[in-house]
């Protein structure tokens, strides 16, 4: 809704990304404005300006290590994981040294993402 509202881009639950080499099903990835022609019936091809996953018992490893570094190999600017269980949300900036954690909420602490300056997450609203 926030995207919509600035009309800054568009956000997608449980797709498929297409890397060229390599698909991925994301939580949710997020095309701004300028790169919408790289959604196609319903995948998207290349890299989302955002990706976020959320941390399950059996996703874990796979979010923290696999993709993370799968994500940084494709380039994505930006990697967002939340872990409802510890009510944490951490965003990470790509560089060519590797991801650089910019903002983390927490259950006392607000989430605000430097990749959408002005968004606000309260946490402890959303693992309620």
């Amino acid at each position: 809704r926030w995207l919509a509202k600035k009309k800054t881009g568009e956000a997608f639950n449980e797709v498929f990304v297409d890397f060229g080499k390599k698909t991925f099903g994301v939580d949710v990835a997020v095309l701004f404005k300028e790169h919408s022609d790289r959604h196609r019936e319903g995948r998207l091809s290349g890299a989302p300006d955002i990706v976020a996953e959320i941390v399950s018992d059996d996703s874990s490893t796979r979010d923290r290590i696999d993709k993370f570094k799968a994500y940084w190999e494709y380039q994505v600017p930006w990697y967002w994981i939340g872990d409802p269980t510890a009510g944490t949300l951490e965003e990470y900036q790509w560089t060519a040294q590797g991801y650089v954690r910019t903002s983390e909420g927490s259950l006392d602490n607000p989430f605000e993402p430097r990749a959408l300056p002005g968004l606000k997450v309260d946490m402890a609203t959303l693992v309620e």
